[in-house]
């Protein structure tokens, strides 16, 4: 907990796990840098274990643990009701729709709590979970995007209260451009889900094979998705050059031996991966929607349609590995997430936090 006396507020983190994702990495970060904070008693409620905990710093945080099975049965709402009324914070902010849904049916019963809600993506399937956060989430005190799209979601579920757009910290250490390995190594890192769109990212990779025999693709993650993606590269004769690495704790060591890196998400909040590529000066190969130009830039010349066939975006990836000038194109990314900086972004939140509890 915070030391001192007449902490000016008390503000409860609440997400389901640490484990794996790039939102549970950022609400980590976000208060391991709030921990360094005056003035501030910190809280984190969780509902269960994950694999990101070992890179909290609880030295100055009360944590509120329950192991629940089902994120979505009573006793999980039970818990999360009992610790609001033991603890009495000023905010609590939820983290992913799990906590999303339970904080705001336990909100209604403390008038005088503000309910901060996260958004971490801006775009859902149209299944009932997320149209029932939509309709609860309409509910809450204020919405923290971490991109313009994320914002504009919640302006179309016509959200009547406040919405702020607060990008993602920058997981990785800054360092210049370094020669890139040969053979090509092509990297994809991202849960295994539809979202993620890995199947174009192989593809796109398969067509590279008949002029460059030595390329590897590498995917990190983990999800629904894998059988039917290892099946994929079987079929279109990769099984050889990719590898399926699981989840990692440490992407940084994949990203310095990776000559590009590509993402072809369907839609995104703001992804870790294109912010710590930026970093550490990896050329990024990129689907063309909002979140990744807004980071990018609209003239980036790496930039692929989602309706591109596999050869036009082998094409593209080819561009990307081949030209010798590629990481000058990186610079205006670079400039764009060189401030995201935890000292940045959680003062960013500390001026929402203290403007939500003085009404504004």
């Amino acid at each position: 907990m915070s030391k001192g006396t007449s902490p000016l507020m008390r503000v409860m983190f609440f997400i389901p796990s640490l484990g794996d994702g790039g939102a549970q990495r950022q609400c980590i970060a976000l208060l391991n840098e709030l921990q360094r904070r005056p003035g501030i008693d910190l809280h984190l409620m969780v509902l269960a274990s994950g694999a990101h905990e070992w890179r909290l710093d609880a030295s100055n945080l009360t944590i509120h643990r329950f192991q629940v099975e089902n994120f979505a049965s009573v006793s999980a709402l039970v818990h999360v009701f009992q610790t609001v009324r033991q603890v009495r914070p000023n905010v609590v902010m939820s983290w992913l729709h799990p906590a999303d849904i339970l904080m705001g049916i336990v909100a209604r019963f403390f008038p005088k709590l503000v309910w901060i809600q996260a958004e971490r993506d801006s775009k859902y399937p149209p299944g009932l979970t997320y149209r029932v956060r939509k309709v609860i989430g309409r509910g809450a005190d204020r919405i923290i995007a971490n991109s313009a799209p994320g914002a504009t979601y919640w302006n179309n579920a016509r959200y009547r209260g406040p919405i702020d757009v607060i990008p993602n910290i920058v997981l990785a250490e800054f360092r210049k451009y370094r020669e890139r390995p040969v053979p090509a190594r092509i990297l994809s890192v991202g849960r295994l889900e539809p979202q993620k769109n890995h199947e174009a990212t192989i593809l796109a990779c398969s067509r590279l094979l008949p002029e460059m025999s030595g390329v590897e693709l590498r995917i990190v993650g983990e999800g629904s998705k894998r059988e039917d993606l290892v099946a994929l590269a079987d079929e279109v004769g990769m099984s050889e050059n990719v590898a399926f690495v699981g989840f990692i704790d440490d992407v940084a060591s994949e990203l310095d031996s990776a000559s590009v890196v590509i993402t072809m998400s369907r839609h995104e909040g703001l992804p870790n991966v294109l912010l710590e590529a930026l970093a550490r000066g990896v050329v990024v190969v990129a689907s063309r929607i909002r979140e990744h130009t807004a980071v990018l830039g609209e003239e980036y010349p790496y930039l692929i349609d989602l309706d591109s066939s596999p050869d036009d975006a082998a094409a593209m990836v080819r561009r990307a590995l081949t030209e010798q000038d590629a990481a000058a194109h990186l610079q205006h990314g670079i400039n764009v997430v060189r401030g995201l900086t935890p000292e940045n972004v959680g003062s960013s939140y500390m001026s929402k936090f203290e403007e939500s509890i003085s009404g504004g």
